[in-house]
């Protein structure tokens, strides 16, 4: 049995050219050729999805815009004294009517952390297995906020997930797994916000 040529095989998968009865017949009895076929179409559908999955100009200039003011900085460990911690003023969870929820099944909480420059609100909501997370950052003494660069960062400091708060102080990521953070909130200009132990889930 002759199979279909490599450049047939893309032709049909990536091109979409039309299949005439000849091809299809033998695709039809052939397994080598159709797992070649399905090895093309699911290389497609990953294209497809990275693809639609790219940042749009603008989100990759605000980003541009961001990362060159947190390049400059010194390392971490060595600016400490440039990051201010955030405090955390309220726990929802630690209402009366929520004690002891942690035991039992998810729930949506509210968390308040502060800092003399700023309030940081999250509302975090389970998702399935995952968490959902919104925050405003809440400038204090009459600043507009600035948009910001929100990363956590797990225990071996990696940042594992982050996005970009707007004008308005706002963000949300959704995807978060269960754990303990350390959140870094850096704005385009001023100093770095860190809440440390935040604990998700």
């Amino acid at each position: 049995m002759t199979h279909l040529t490599p450049d047939k095989l893309y032709a049909i998968a990536i091109d979409h050219t039309a299949v005439d009865s000849t091809d299809a017949e033998h695709l039809a009895l052939c397994p080598a050729c159709r797992t070649e076929m399905d090895t093309l179409a699911l290389l497609v559908r990953e294209f497809t999805v990275a693809r639609q999955s790219q940042p749009t100009p603008a989100a990759l200039q605000r980003y541009a815009a961001l990362f060159p003011h947190i390049q400059q900085r010194e390392s971490r460990s060595g600016a400490w004294w440039q990051t201010l911690r955030a405090a955390l003023t309220w726990d929802s969870r630690q209402q009366a009517a929520l004690q002891g929820v942690r035991g039992g099944s998810a729930i949506a909480y509210r968390l308040l952390f502060a800092t003399d420059q700023a309030e940081i609100e999250l509302m975090v909501e389970p998702d399935r297995y995952q968490f959902r997370v919104q925050g405003e950052i809440i400038a204090r003494n009459g600043a507009t906020p600035a948009p910001a660069l929100v990363q956590w960062i797990d225990r071996a400091g990696n940042a594992c997930y982050e996005c970009e708060a707007d004008g308005d102080g706002r963000f949300q990521y959704a995807g978060i797994a269960r754990g303990n953070y350390r959140i870094a909130i850096t704005p385009l200009a001023g100093t770095v916000i860190e809440i440390e132990g935040m604990e998700i889930g």
